[in-house]
C-alpha cells in the first residue's frame, strides 16, 4: 500500500446522502451499502467505496458504467465521468470501466503509480505520485492532450470539456474549453482545493474563502456572500457545493432538480461529490460525550478512576489530559490514579476524536483533601431588577471551614456562609463578588463572580389598530426598550413563530382579522401591550385598481400573486414594480401587495402625507407633500439610500435598481446601481421638468421640451430620435422609451424585438403612458387603454370593461390601471308628503345591471360625525328600467336633516 493512500485506513466511515435528479436511479442508494469512505457522482450514476475498499455503483445501466470489474484490489478513490468510471487502488494502479468511445476508461499502459484521479464527461486525468499529470480520452477541446508537461501538481479536477490542476505553490492551472472563461483563472492567491463543473470552476483558499469562475447561467459561479469559512468544495454540472466550517452543506446554482435542497438532516458532513444534476455527501458524526467524567474527592494515597462514555461514528480515539497536558499511555475510556498525591489534585479532561472532529470533556476535578480546595466556584449571574438570587461557593478541606464574601474586594459583614443571598436585587447590588475560604491549613480565594442587574422591558409605543384591504401587505408594530424577543397573541392565542417587533401580514387574509396584543420579553421579565384590532376596510366604491398580464411570479421558492387585491378603494395612484405593486390612498397612506422578501410591499408604519409613489425591483419610493423621499425594501445596491439633504423633490422614478428625483428647481438627483452609468448624471444637464428610469438607463425631459438620456444604450434606448421636441412626459421600460408630446402623439425608441416601439395609429389623442419590460401602454382621451409589444403573459389584452381609466402603471409583464367606476346620487327629490326619492346612477353613465345592483347598499345618518357602524341601512334599492337604483325614504315627522351614503361591495 502506498503511504499517500494509507490515510484511508484512518478515515471514519459515514452515511451516504443523495439528492437532486433521480431520472436513472442515481439517488437509489443500495439498501445494503452500509457505511462508506469515498464517493463520486457522474452524469447519471453514482459510485461509493465501502469500508473494505470495495466499489459499489448504481444509477444508469444502459452501458457498462455500473459493471464494476471483478477482482479489483482495495480501492482508495473513485471518479465518475459522463458514462465511464475510474477507481484508484491502494496499490497505486488505476482501473476503468464503462463507455470507452474515446478511450476514456482505459488508462495508458505506462501510467505507473498514481496518487489521484479525475473523470470528465468523456476524458480522464491521473496525478502520478511524482506530481506529474497524465490525461487520456476525448481531446476535442484540448482537455486531454497526450503531453501535458505538467509537474509539481498536488490536485486535479475534470469538467465537461476543461481540466484543472493545483500546483504545490497553490496556483491553479487550467486547459481545454474556455468558451465560458472556465479556465481563465482569477487572481485568487494560494488555493488548497479545486473542483470543475460542466463549464465552471471552483477553488478553495486556505483561509476558507471560495472562488468561482466560468459559466454563471444558473448562478453557479456567484459565490454566496454569507458563505463564511469553507472546509471543502465540489462542483456539479451547473451547481456548486461547499462544506461549511460547521460541517453543514451549502449548494448554489441550478435548482432544476432541487440540487439546492440539501437534506435537512445532513449535518456533520465530511465529503462532497457533484454529478451532472445530483449531489452526494458523506455524513460522519463527531464524537459526542454522553457521560462526562465526574470530579472526585479523595484522601491522599487512595485511588481515583475517571470514566467517559460517548457516541459517534467509529473508530473513536481517546487521550486523557491533566491540566491540559497529555497523559502518556492514557488512551482508553477510563483513566486511573492508583495512589493519589497532592500533586495529582486538579482538572482531568479527555479528548475524543474521529475523522469528523474532536470533543473535549468537561473538567473532572480531583480533590486530594488537605488544605481547603474550592469544589464549586461562584458563578456570575445576570438578573432582573427586583428579583431574588444568590451566589454560592463550595470547598473541601479539614474542618472547620470559614467563609468571608467580598464585594469589589471589600468584606461584607453579612457574608459568612457558603451561600450569599439577595432578597430583592437593586441596581446598587451589581459588582464583582468572591469568597475567601479558610481552615487550619490555609485559605483559598474563589474566582470572581460578576453580578449584573438588568432593567425589565418597557413598551414605548403600543401597536395601533389597522383597517386593511384583503390581499395587501400590512404590519402591526410595537416599540419597546430592553426587549430581547416578542410574543404576539391573536384573540389571546399565541401566534406561532411571531417573535419580532412587527407582525407582518403578506398578504392580509380574512382569517387574519381579530384582536392582537404583544408581550415584550427579555431574560428577566416582560411587558404587555394593549390590544389592537385588525379589521377590513369598507369599500367605498367598486374595485378601482385593475390588473392584467402576468399574475404570479416565481420568487425562487414559491409563486407570488401580483394581481391587485379585489376591493381596493379610495385610491388615487398606483405603481408597479418587478414583482410587487403599490397603491396610494386619498388619505396619503400607501398600500402594497406581491413579493415582500425585502419588505418592499410593506410601507413604513409612520409614512403619511404621501403624494406620489414608485416601485422598482424589490424596493419602493414615496414622495411626501413636504418634498421628502422615503424609500424601503431592497438595499444591496443602495437603492434606498436617498441622498441627504433632499427635501424639495417634486417627482420620483424607480428603475430596476436605481432611482431618480426631480427637485423643485429643476435639478435631477440619482442614486442606486451604476453598472451602466445609469446613476451618473451628465455634466451641464440643465433644468428638467420630467424624469424616467428604465432598467439600466435614465431619461430627463428638459424645460425646453427636449429629452436627454444616459446609461445603457445597447438598443439606443437612451438616445431619443433627432429633432424630438414638445415632449410633456416620458416613460421607460427595460430597453425602450416612450415620449408623449403636447399634441397627444407618442414617439417611441429603443429595443423593438417585440414591436414595443411600433406605436399604433390612435383615433384619439394620448393623455398618459406607461411601459413594462417589453410592452407599452397608453391612455387615450376617450378613456380607452391601448397596449402593444410583448404578449407572453396576455399583457396586450386589457379587460373589456375598463371604464373611466385615470392612471396607468406597468412593470415586467403585467399592467395596472386606476379606474373610476362608482355609483353616485342624483339630486334628492322631495314629495309633497315629505317622502324622499333617492336615485343612484353609475358615474360612467353605463346602466347598472342586476348583479351590480345586488352589491349596492344605502345608509342614512342624522350626523356625518357618527361612526359608520352606527349608520342605518335602508331597504335594498330597486333597479329601474333605465339601469338606475331607486329607493324611497320617509323621515319621521320633525326629524333632523339626514345624510345618505352608498357603498358598493367588491366582487
Amino acid at each position: 500500500m502506498y503511504p499517500f493512500l494509507a490515510a484511508n485506513a484512518a478515515i471514519t466511515p459515514g452515511v451516504l446522502y443523495a439528492w437532486g435528479n433521480n431520472s436513472s436511479g442515481q439517488l437509489n442508494v443500495p439498501s445494503n451499502l452500509g457505511s462508506v469512505i469515498g464517493i463520486s457522482a457522474g452524469r447519471l450514476h453514482s459510485l461509493a467505496i465501502q469500508t473494505d475498499g470495495k466499489v459499489v455503483s448504481w444509477g444508469n445501466h444502459v452501458d457498462t458504467r455500473l459493471n464494476v470489474p471483478a477482482g479489483l484490489p482495495a480501492i482508495a478513490a473513485v471518479a465518475a465521468g459522463g458514462t465511464h468510471s475510474l477507481a484508484l487502488g491502494t496499490n497505486g494502479a488505476v482501473y476503468g470501466w464503462g463507455d470507452d468511445a474515446y478511450g476514456q476508461q482505459k488508462p495508458p499502459a505506462t501510467l505507473g503509480a498514481v496518487a489521484a484521479i479525475a473523470a470528465g464527461d468523456t476524458h480522464s486525468l491521473a496525478l502520478k505520485i511524482s506530481g506529474v499529470v497524465v490525461a487520456w480520452g476525448n481531446n476535442d477541446r484540448g482537455q486531454a492532450p497526450l503531453n501535458l508537461n505538467l509537474s509539481g501538481i498536488i490536485a486535479i479536477a475534470a469538467g465537461e470539456g476543461h481540466s484543472l490542476a493545483l500546483r504545490t505553490s497553490g496556483a491553479v492551472v487550467g486547459w481545454g474549453d474556455n468558451s465560458f472563461n472556465q479556465i481563465s483563472i482569477p487572481n485568487l492567491g494560494a488555493a488548497v482545493a479545486i473542483a470543475a463543473g460542466t463549464s465552471h470552476s471552483l477553488a478553495l483558499r486556505s483561509d476558507g474563502k471560495v472562488f468561482a469562475w466560468g459559466d454563471n447561467s444558473f448562478g453557479q459561479s456567484s459565490v454566496p456572500s454569507n458563505l463564511g469559512s469553507v472546509l471543502a468544495i465540489a462542483a456539479g454540472g451547473n451547481c456548486s457545493m461547499a462544506l461549511l466550517a460547521n460541517h453543514t452543506v451549502r449548494v448554489w446554482g441550478e435548482t432544476t432538480f432541487s440540487q439546492l435542497s440539501v437534506p435537512s438532516d445532513l449535518v456533520n458532513g465530511l465529503k462532497l461529490a457533484g454529478g451532472a444534476y445530483h449531489c452526494l455527501a458523506i455524513r460522519v458524526d463527531p464524537p459526542v460525550i454522553s457521560t462526562q467524567p465526574q470530579g472526585l474527592n479523595v484522601l491522599i494515597g487512595s485511588s481515583a478512576t475517571f470514566d467517559v462514555t460517548s457516541t459517534g461514528s467509529p473508530p473513536v480515539t481517546y487521550q486523557w489530559k491533566f491540566s491540559g497536558t497529555n497523559i502518556p499511555g492514557a488512551t482508553g475510556t477510563s483513566y486511573a490514579v492508583s495512589s493519589t498525591k497532592a500533586t495529582d489534585a486538579g482538572s482531568y479532561t479527555v479528548l475524543l476524536a474521529n475523522s469528523a472532529g474532536t470533543v473535549t470533556s468537561s473538567n473532572a476535578v480531583l480533590i486530594v483533601r488537605e488544605p481547603p480546595v474550592i469544589t464549586q466556584q461562584p458563578i456570575g449571574k445576570t438578573v432582573g431588577l427586583g428579583t431574588s438570587t444568590s451566589l454560592e461557593a463550595a470547598a473541601i478541606g479539614a474542618s472547620p471551614l470559614s467563609y468571608r464574601w467580598r464585594k469589589n474586594q471589600t468584606p461584607l459583614s453579612a457574608g459568612v456562609a457558603s451561600l450569599l443571598s439577595f432578597g430583592s436585587v437593586q441596581l446598587g447590588d451589581a459588582g464583582n463578588y468572591d469568597v475567601v475560604i479558610t481552615n487550619r491549613y490555609g485559605s483559598v480565594t474563589s474566582s470572581v463572580a460578576v453580578l449584573e442587574v438588568k432593567p425589565l422591558p418597557a413598551i414605548l409605543r403600543f401597536p395601533a389598530s389597522l383597517e386593511a384591504f384583503p390581499g395587501t401587505t400590512v404590519a402591526l408594530s410595537v416599540v419597546a426598550t430592553n426587549a430581547d424577543s416578542y410574543r404576539w397573541y391573536k384573540n389571546n392565542q399565541i401566534v406561532a413563530g411571531a417573535v419580532l417587533p412587527s407582525l407582518v401580514f403578506s398578504p392580509v387574509l380574512p382569517a387574519d382579522l381579530g384582536s392582537y396584543r404583544v408581550t415584550a420579553l427579555n431574560g428577566y421579565g416582560e411587558a404587555a401591550s394593549s390590544a389592537a384590532s385588525l379589521t377590513l376596510n369598507v369599500p367605498e366604491v367598486f374595485s378601482q385598481v385593475v390588473g392584467w398580464g402576468e399574475s404570479q411570479i416565481w420568487d425562487g421558492s414559491r409563486f407570488v400573486e401580483v394581481s391587485p387585491p379585489i376591493g381596493l378603494s379610495g385610491i388615487v395612484q398606483v405603481a408597479a414594480g418587478a414583482s410587487h405593486s403599490l397603491a396610494l390612498k386619498k388619505t396619503g397612506t400607501v398600500l402594497g401587495w406581491g413579493e415582500n422578501s425585502f419588505g418592499q410591499a410593506l410601507a413604513p408604519w409612520d409614512l403619511t402625507g404621501v403624494t406620489a409613489i414608485a416601485a422598482g425591483d424589490g424596493f419602493s419610493l414615496a414622495l411626501t407633500a413636504l418634498g421628502k423621499i422615503v424609500a424601503w425594501g431592497r438595499s444591496d445596491e443602495s437603492q434606498i439610500a436617498v441622498p441627504s439633504p433632499l427635501t424639495d423633490a417634486v417627482v420620483i422614478a424607480a428603475g430596476k435598481s436605481h432611482s431618480l428625483a426631480l427637485r423643485s428647481g429643476g435639478e435631477v438627483v440619482a442614486w442606486g446601481s451604476n453598472h451602466e452609468g445609469e446613476s451618473s448624471l451628465p455634466l451641464g444637464l440643465g433644468r428638467a421638468k420630467g424624469i424616467a428610469a428604465g432598467e439600466d438607463f435614465s431619461l430627463v425631459l428638459l424645460t425646453n421640451g427636449t429629452v436627454v438620456g444616459w446609461g445603457k444604450n445597447d438598443f439606443g434606448q437612451r438616445r431619443p430620435p433627432a429633432g424630438l421636441s414638445n415632449v410633456i412626459s416620458l416613460v421607460a421600460g427595460r430597453a425602450h422609451a416612450l415620449a408623449l408630446r403636447g399634441d397627444g402623439s407618442v414617439i417611441a425608441w429603443g429595443d423593438n424585438v417585440f414591436s414595443q416601439t411600433d406605436v399604433p395609429v390612435f383615433a384619439h389623442s394620448v393623455t398618459a403612458l406607461a411601459a413594462g419590460d417589453d410592452h407599452s401602454i397608453a391612455l387615450l382621451s376617450n378613456g380607452d387603454v391601448a397596449v402593444w409589444g410583448k404578449n407572453n403573459a396576455g399583457q396586450l389584452s386589457p379587460p373589456t370593461d375598463l371604464q373611466r381609466t385615470v392612471f396607468l402603471a406597468a412593470a415586467a409583464d403585467h399592467c395596472l390601471v386606476l379606474r373610476q367606476r362608482a355609483v353616485q346620487f342624483q339630486p334628492i327629490q322631495v314629495a309633497p308628503n315629505g317622502t324622499l326619492r333617492l336615485q343612484l346612477v353609475s358615474t360612467d353613465g353605463t346602466p347598472i345591471d342586476a348583479a351590480r345592483a345586488a352589491r349596492v347598499r344605502i345608509y342614512s345618518s342624522p350626523s356625518l360625525l357618527l361612526p359608520f357602524s352606527s349608520w342605518t341601512q335602508l331597504p335594498a334599492p330597486a333597479l329601474t328600467d333605465t339601469g338606475a337604483l331607486r329607493t324611497i325614504e320617509t323621515p319621521p315627522a320633525g326629524s333632523a336633516a339626514k345624510f345618505f351614503r352608498a357603498v358598493e361591495d367588491a366582487l
